[in-house]
C-alpha cells in the first residue's frame, strides 16, 4: 500500500492462510467484505513478552459485514475453452469469531494467473514453463481459544501436476582464442506430487510456539537434449540450426565450423521428505527482562534413479565420438540441530540489549553411483533395463562420488536495538545494531574410486549488522537504512582435490586452495506520502560488495568444445541498484493519475577464464509509465515500458539487448449488468545474436462477464491471446558470455465459465 509491502492478510483480525494471500483474494465474495484496514501489528513474539522486541507486521485486515461474520461461505467455478483448455475450482469456508474450517481445490491446464484487463504483463513469473496440468486440493483449521489460552492454525495440501515443455538457447562463451557459439533445445514432460502439512500451536498463558512441518515430493521426468557447438556464429535460428545438424541433410556450411553435438536421451525419477519440529519458549521475568529458549530439528532424505542414452560426436577426426548408456543411483540423508538461549534486558529508555548463544549441528551422508552399460559388450540398449545384480560390474567408480559431511557452529551474538511504536502519532522507531561470531568445525570425506580427499575447515565467522527504520507524519514518511557483512564458511565440496569426469564436455574439478568469501550489503529506502494530490515518492537503492567471491575458473579446449572447471577467488565484484517509483494525481477528483518508475542497475562482474581474469561491465536501465482514468463506468490505462540492457567486456563487441512495450487496458460496466474487461500490449525485441527473437508480439485478451442472482452466479467468457502472439524469451549475463532462451508458451485459447458463490448465517434473533 503505498509503496510498502504488506506482510500478509487478516481476515476480521485473524490469520488466514498465511503466507498464501492468493487463496483470500480468489475466494472471498465482495458483498461480504465490510472494509479493509491497513496497521502495523505485533509480531507474535512481541505478543507472548507485552512489549515490542521486533518490527512489527504491516498487515492488511479485510473485516466482514456483521451478518457474515459467523456461517458457512463458498464458491465453485467450472470452465471449458477451446484447444482442450478446461478449469475448476471450489472453495468452502465455516467460520465464527474463533474458529475456521477451510477447503480448497483447484484443477486446471491453464497454468497462469493473469487476468483480462489487467496490466498485460507477460514475463517470466507471469508465465509458468510449458503446458501444465495441475491438481491441487487443501485446507486450514484456525482455532483461537476464546480464554487465550492457546491457538491453533493446521494447513494441509496435496498436488500432482504433469508439465510438457520445449525450450531453446543460443549462447556466446567469450574466449580468448574465439568466442565459441552454442545452440540446444529440448523436450520435457515432467510428472510431479508433492504432499505438505503445518502445524503451528501457541500456548499463550505459559509463551510456547510449536511449529511441526512435513513435506513430501515425487517426480518422473522424460527430457530429450540436443546440442550443438560452433567456433562461428551462425545467422540461422536455433530451430534451423538444430534440424539441420541432426538431419541427415546436413549444411556443409554448418559443419565447417562444427565443433561438437551431442544428443542425450534421459529419464529420471525420485523423491524426497522433510520433517521439521521447532519449538520457542518465550517467558516475562518478574523483574521485566525476558529468556528465549528455542529448539529445531530438521530430517531430510532423498533418493534418485535415472537412465541417460548419451551420444557425443566430435567434428575433429582425431578424437573418437563417445556413446554412453548410464544408468544412476543416488541417495542421501541429513539432520540439522539447533538449540539456542536468548536474554533480554529491557531498559525504561525503550532500549533492549541481548545476549544469544546457539549450537547448530549439521550432517549430511550422500552416494551418487554411475554404471556404464554400454562396458558391456552384450548389452542393446532397446531392451529393458538389467537387473541389479547385472551391472554391478559396471560400475564407473572414479564418477560415483560418496561424501560425509559434518558442521557444527557455536553462535554468540549480542544485540543493542529500540522499537517505539506510537499509534496515536502515527510514529515508528526502530533501530538495530549486532554482531555476531560464529566459530564453525566442518569435517568431510569424499571418495572417488580408490580417492579419498578429506577437506576440513575451522574458523571464526563474523557477521555485523545495523538496522534503522523510521516512520513519521501519521506513517506519511518512511526511512530506512541497512548494513550488513556476512563471512561464508568454505563448502567443502569445492575444496575437495577430486575430479568428476562423468560429462566429457564438462570436467569439474576441486581446489583445495580456496579461502572463504565475504559480502558486503547495503540498502536505503526513503518513501513519503504528500499534498492533496494523492502524491507518493519512493527512492531506493542497495549496493553489495563481494570479497574473494568462488568463481569458476574455466578451460576450453578448442579441438573438442569441452571446458574443464575450477572454482577460485576472485576479487572486485560489486553491483548496485537504485530505483525510483513516482505516483501523482492530475485532477483534484482523483480520477486521472500518472506512475512512473525509473531504475538503473550496475554489475561488475570478475571471472577466470583460460587462468586469466575477465571483467564485464553490465547496465540495466528500465523506465516504466502509467497513465490512469477512472470514471464511474470504465477505468481505462496507458502504458509503456523499456528496458535496455548493456554489456561491455574488453576484445569482445558490446552487446545491447532492448525490451520496450505499450499498451492498454479498460474495464467497462455496459448495459444490463455486463462487464468487459480488455488489455493489449506490443511486446517488441532488439538486439539479440539469434535473430528470431528479435519479434513484435502484440498480445490481446479480453473478459465478458455478467452477474445473476444478486451477484451469487457469474458467467464469463475469457479469451487469452487472440492473435496468437504469445512467446517467452528472456537473456541473461555473466563474464563467461551470454544465454539467449526462448520457451514453450500456452497456447491461445477462448473459455466459458461459470462461477456460483453461496453463504449461510445463522438467522437473527
Amino acid at each position: 500500500m503505498n509503496g510498502k509491502k504488506v506482510d500478509y492478510l487478516m481476515l476480521n483480525g485473524k490469520d488466514f492462510f498465511k503466507g498464501n494471500n492468493r487463496i483470500m483474494l480468489d475466494n472471498l465474495p465482495y458483498y461480504t467484505v465490510d472494509k479493509l484496514q491497513f496497521f502495523n501489528k505485533r509480531s507474535e513474539r512481541s505478543q507472548l513478552v507485552g512489549k515490542d522486541i521486533e518490527r512489527p507486521d504491516f498487515v492488511m485486515n479485510v473485516k466482514l459485514k456483521q451478518e457474515y461474520s459467523i456461517g458457512y461461505m463458498g464458491n465453485v467455478e467450472a470452465g471449458a475453452g477451446t484447444h482442450e483448455r478446461w478449469m475448476g475450482r471450489g472453495f468452502a469456508l465455516r467460520f465464527t469469531d474463533n474458529s475456521r474450517l477451510s477447503l480448497y481445490g483447484n484443477v486446471n491446464n491453464i497454468n497462469e494467473q493473469r487476468r483480462p484487463g489487467g496490466d498485460g504483463s507477460w514475463g517470466q513469473s507471469d508465465n509458468p514453463e510449458g503446458d501444465t496440468d495441475t491438481y491441487n486440493v487443501g485446507g486450514e483449521l484456525f482455532i483461537d481459544d476464546k480464554q487465550e489460552r492457546y491457538k491453533e492454525v493446521l494447513n494441509a495440501s496435496l498436488m500432482w501436476n504433469r508439465s510438457r515443455n520445449e525450450q531453446r538457447t543460443a549462447s556466446q562463451q567469450f574466449i580468448q582464442q574465439g568466442d565459441a557459439f552454442g545452440y540446444s533445445d529440448s523436450e520435457s514432460t515432467k510428472r510431479g506430487f508433492a504432499l505438505n502439512v503445518k502445524n503451528h500451536l501457541t500456548l499463550k498463558r505459559i509463551g510456547l510456539i510449536s511449529e511441526s512441518k512435513f513435506d513430501y515430493t515425487d517426480y518422473d521426468d522424460d527430457v530429450l537434449a540436443r546440442s550443438v557447438q560452433f567456433s562461428k556464429q551462425q545467422n540461422e535460428g536455433v530451430e534451423q540450426i538444430m534440424d539441420s545438424i541432426f538431419s541427415t541433410n546436413q549444411s556443409s556450411e554448418m559443419l565447417k565450423y562444427m565443433v561438437n553435438n551431442v544428443q542425450d536421451a534421459t529419464n529420471g525419477n525420485g523423491h524426497k521428505w522433510t520433517v521439521e519440529q521447532k519449538f520457542d519458549y518465550h517467558k516475562a521475568l518478574p523483574w521485566g527482562d525476558d529468556l528465549m529458549l528455542t529448539a529445531k530439528g530438521l530430517w531430510n532424505g532423498t533418493k534418485d534413479d535415472g537412465n541417460s542414452h548419451y551420444q557425443l560426436k566430435y567434428a575433429d577426426e582425431e578424437t573418437p565420438d563417445d556413446f554412453q548408456e548410464r544408468l544412476t543411483k543416488g541417495k542421501s540423508n541429513s539432520y540439522n540441530l539447533n538449540f539456542g538461549v536468548n536474554y533480554a534486558i529491557h531498559f525504561l529508555t525503550d532500549w533492549h540489549l541481548n545476549f544469544s548463544f546457539a549450537h547448530n549441528q549439521y550432517h549430511s551422508d550422500e552416494d551418487n553411483k554411475l554404471y556404464r552399460l554400454d562396458w558391456d559388450e552384450n548389452y542393446r540398449p532397446e531392451e529393458m533395463l538389467p537387473s541389479v545384480t547385472d551391472y554391478l560390474h559396471l560400475l564407473d567408480a572414479d564418477n560415483s562420488p560418496h561424501s560425509v559431511n559434518t558442521q557444527r557452529e557455536e553462535h554468540i551474538t549480542a544485540s543493542l536495538h529500540r522499537h517505539n511504536y506510537d499509534s496515536n502519532r502515527g510514529r515508528y522507531f526502530s533501530f538495530t545494531t549486532a554482531l555476531n561470531a560464529c566459530y564453525s568445525w566442518q569435517d568431510g570425506v569424499y571418495t572417488r574410486g580408490k580417492n579419498t580427499a578429506r577437506p576440513s575447515d575451522y574458523r571464526w565467522l563474523f557477521r555485523p549488522s545495523v538496522d534503522f527504520e523510521y516512520q513519521t507524519r501519521k506513517w506519511h514518511d518512511t526511512y530506512s537504512i541497512h548494513y550488513d557483512t556476512d563471512m561464508r564458511p568454505l563448502n567443502l565440496s569445492q575444496v575437495a582435490d577430486l575430479t568428476d569426469t562423468s560429462n566429457p564436455l564438462a570436467v569439474q574439478m576441486g581446489n583445495p586452495d580456496l579461502s572463504p568469501s565475504t559480502v558486503h550489503n547495503f540498502s536505503f529506502l526513503f518513501s513519503s506520502r504528500f499534498g492533496t494530490h494523492g502524491q507518493f515518492v519512493m527512492l531506493r537503492s542497495s549496493a553489495s560488495i563481494m570479497d574473494n567471491l568462488v568463481a569458476v575458473n574455466s578451460i576450453y579446449n578448442e579441438n573438442t568444445g569441452a571446458y574443464t572447471y575450477m572454482p577460485v577467488n576472485v576479487n572486485g565484484n560489486w553491483s548496485s541498484r537504485t530505483s525510483l517509483d513516482l505516483r501523482r494525481d492530475l485532477t483534484a477528483d482523483r480520477n486521472l493519475n500518472v506512475e512512473s518508475s525509473t531504475s538503473y542497475g550496475y554489475l561488475h562482474s570478475v571471472d577466470m577464464k583460460d587462468n586469466e581474469r575477465s571483467t564485464v561491465v553490465q547496465h540495466i536501465i528500465g523506465q516504466n509509465l502509467k497513465l490512469e482514468y477512472k470514471h464511474r463506468l470504465f477505468t481505462l490505462a496507458l502504458m509503456g515500458g523499456i528496458s535496455w540492457n548493456g554489456m561491455r567486456q574488453a576484445d569482445i563487441d558490446d552487446i545491447n539487448n532492448v525490451d520496450f512495450n505499450y499498451g492498454a487496458n479498460v474495464q467497462v460496466d455496459l448495459p444490463l449488468k455486463i462487464r468487459l474487461s480488455s488489455d493489449i500490449k506490443m511486446y517488441s525485441r532488439r538486439g539479440y545474436a539469434d535473430r528470431s527473437l528479435c519479434t513484435d508480439d502484440l498480445l490481446w485478451n479480453a473478459q465478458i462477464s455478467r452477474p445473476f442472482c444478486r451477484g451469487r452466479l457469474l458467467v464469463a467468457t475469457k479469451a487469452f491471446d487472440i492473435l496468437h502472439q504469445i512467446s517467452s524469451t528472456h537473456t541473461t549475463f555473466n563474464s563467461q558470455g551470454r544465454i539467449e532462451t526462448w520457451q514453450l508458451s500456452l497456447p491461445s485459447y477462448f473459455m466459458l465459465s461459470v462461477q456460483l458463490k453461496f453463504n449461510k448465517n445463522p438467522e437473527k434473533k
